[in-house]
């Protein structure tokens, strides 16, 4: 696996550089407990760190959320890749003293929108040149 360790010091770049390293097939045998102290770390983009060990446990579920929507495995890392720098932009907004909304939920919406629109662009673009 890669490192949270970006030239371009931005969240993008993070995401970006965490994601291209990220080649190798991975099965996830459980889903990893939700530690909020670990959310409450990433709103530090700067946190190397944190952002490591939240790609270490969420990166694996989010590849296998978009790949059991269909996608080929070239495919469901650039949606990985998304979804992670989205995570990267918003996770200062998550809430998690809002009842209604846990961060696991937040993370699945996050990611079924990618997936939905990767697949919409994806259906559009065969429309356009007759596949």
């Amino acid at each position: 696996m890669g490192s949270w360790h970006s030239d371009r010091g931005d969240v993008k770049g993070l995401a970006a550089d965490f994601v291209v390293s990220f080649g190798e097939r991975k099965t996830v045998k459980s889903t990893p407990q939700t530690r909020y102290s670990l959310i409450a770390k990433l709103r530090d983009s700067q946190d190397a760190a944190a952002w490591s060990e939240f790609a270490g446990i969420y990166q694996p579920l989010i590849f296998r959320m978009v790949t059991a929507r269909g996608l080929q495995h070239a495919d469901a890392i650039d949606v990985t890749q998304e979804v992670l720098t989205r995570v990267a932009a918003a996770v200062a907004q998550f809430d998690p003293a809002h009842e209604s909304v846990t961060f696991r939920g937040w993370l699945y919406r996050i990611t079924r929108n990618l997936t939905v629109d990767f697949l919409r662009r994806r259906s559009r673009d065969r429309m356009r040149t007759g596949e």
